[in-house]
This record gives C-alpha cells, structure tokens and sequence, in this order.
C-alpha cells in the first residue's frame, strides 16, 4: 500500500511552524557541526533526507540540487584544479615564489595575492585553496614559518577575489542560478568585476600590512635542506 504523500503531519501546511522546524534543524547541524560526530557532507545529507518526512521539502526538491547548474559548474572547476595538480602546472609558480624567499612576509603576501587573485577569479575559490594548500605549505617549510602566517592569507585573497566574476564563488553561481528561476536573468560573467577590483586591492593591502602583526607564530615546519 503507497504512503500518502505528502504525509498527514500536525503542521503540514502550516506557514507558522515550518520556519521553527527549519531554525531547528539548523541548531541541530551547528551542535552536530561542533562535536564533529558526522563529516560536514553526510550531515547535510541527513538534514535534507529528514526534512522530507518531515513535510519541509517534498522529494523532487530534496534531489533538486543534484541538477543545479551551479553545482555541476562546481564540481567542473574541482576536476579542472585537481588536473592543474596532477600535470605539474603550478610548479613554475611554486619556483617564481622561491625566488622572493628573502623577502619580507608582506611582500610575500603581496605576491601569493598576484598568483591566487586571477585564478581564483575564474575557478572556485575553495578550489584554488586546495591546490595552493601545499604549495604554501613548502614554502613556509623552506623559510622555516608556521604555516598560519600565510594560509590564513591564502584563504581570505582567495575569498576577496572569487567574487571577481560568476564563476569564482559558487556563492555567486547559486545567487545567478536563483534570479534567472525567479525571472530576473542570470548574471554576466563580469558583473561584478570593477567592483571587485577594487575591493581585491584594498583587501590585499591591508593583509600584507595587518597580517605579520596579527597572524599567531606557531612553532615553525623544518627547514628544507
């Protein structure tokens, strides 16, 4: 015999208790976040997975996602970062930053600002973190730094600079997705662009001037021989 759907819940229909449900299932991910008992991705599956019983989604919104044109372009730029890794690419870049192993940090992050910045403009953001992740970290290991010193900066350049263009944050990818679903078109490829430009300057000015003075010193990788 076929479940009834959507179920006869209490509040099926009710405008005034699903918006507690949804809040709740958020307190719910945050605690399941901080005691770390789910990895990130299983627990959002489960929250989408029992929101359907619950009467929050219906089951073609719960799979809806899986077809989104920003989250096929998302795993597009994963597969095009990890063959960037696999092919050697970087290692001319990794070879150019050596040069400025005498440098100040500053300047240091001035320059990882001048590779990440374009790149992170055109693959996701999340995924130029994962390819430069260790590069950074050889390099801090040839100039005997803790790590921190420049993948906290690695981090926030990334950030300021995906939101350059469309494709760089799939924060902006979802937000085009959503207005051409509500009629409004999607957005241009650089739409946000002069504006980014000049908030990926200013940004990167005032990490290379506030981070060696702020940023914790942790006790320092080995120095390559």
């Amino acid at each position: 015999m076929p479940l009834p759907w959507p179920l006869p819940l209490p509040w099926a229909g009710s405008s005034a208790v699903a918006p507690w449900l949804i809040l709740a299932a958020c307190l719910v991910g945050v605690v399941a976040l901080l005691h770390r008992r789910l990895p990130l991705e299983m627990l959002i599956l489960a929250l989408v997975i029992a929101a359907v019983p619950a009467g929050l989604l219906t089951p073609s919104e719960a799979l809806a996602g899986f077809g989104n044109p920003a989250v096929i372009t998302v795993v597009a730029m994963f597969v095009v970062s990890a063959a960037l890794v696999r092919t050697g690419a970087l290692a001319p870049v990794e070879r150019w930053l050596g040069r400025f192993d005498d440098a100040s940090l500053a300047v240091q992050i001035l320059l990882l600002g001048l590779v990440v910045g374009p790149l992170s403009a055109v693959i996701s953001n999340t995924a130029v973190v994962a390819m430069f992740i260790p590069v950074v970290e050889r390099w801090c290991r040839r100039l005997a730094i803790s790590p921190s010193r420049l993948l906290m900066p690695l981090s926030f350049l990334t950030v300021l600079a995906g939101v350059g263009t469309v494709l760089g944050t799939s924060t902006n990818l979802v937000a085009s997705s959503l207005s051409l679903q509500l009629g409004y078109g999607s957005f241009a490829l650089l739409q946000f662009t002069p504006m980014a430009l000049v908030t990926y300057a200013a940004g990167l000015v005032v990490l290379a001037l506030v981070a060696p003075r702020v940023l914790p010193s942790h006790p320092c990788l080995p120095r390559a021989g």
